[in-house]
């Protein structure tokens, strides 16, 4: 995962995720590290083989879709059961930190989202627009530090 702050004025971020996976990833936001009511961006593939991103809630067991309002210029691809996403989100609070997790999971039968496997969840807390974000506030593992990888696609398709 990379994050780039855009925009101070306007507090826009971008967000870059990859990884391995058949349904979608996801990058969620946690003001106390307890699964439960976290903000959480959704990279799916879709029927069309595209990617679609999506804003949900977090509940510690299910995902339940929120308007996406806050979403601008998202993309991405599916590729060899690979998937890459961008998006930027807009209006982000200069002062709230949270605890970062990812994941990824299976789409249902119905193309609802099953709740994800979540790969790693930070030590402590981020603020979304400092303008560094250190990989040790992320708890990864050394070899990608040392590898200098702040992308986590290839996190996400290790067993943690």
């Amino acid at each position: 995962m990379a994050r780039h702050l855009l925009n101070l004025s306007t507090l826009s971020v971008q967000y870059e995720v990859s990884g391995e996976s058949l349904g979608y990833l996801c990058v969620g936001l946690s003001k106390d590290k307890v699964q439960g009511d976290d903000e959480t961006y959704i990279c799916a593939k879709n029927a069309q083989g595209g990617i679609n991103v999506f804003k949900a809630s977090f509940t510690g067991s299910a995902l339940q879709l929120l308007p996406a309002n806050d979403i601008q210029s998202a993309g991405g691809t599916f590729s060899g059961g690979m998937i890459t996403c961008s998006f930027v989100v807009t209006k982000v609070s200069s002062t709230d930190q949270f605890f970062i997790f990812l994941g990824k999971g299976t789409l249902g039968t119905n193309g609802s989202f099953n709740a994800p496997q979540i790969q790693l969840f930070s030590d402590t807390k981020v603020g979304l627009t400092d303008l560094f974000i250190s990989s040790a506030s992320l708890n990864v593992p050394s070899i990608l530090t040392a590898a200098g990888a702040l992308l986590i696609y290839a996190w996400l398709g290790l067993e943690l």
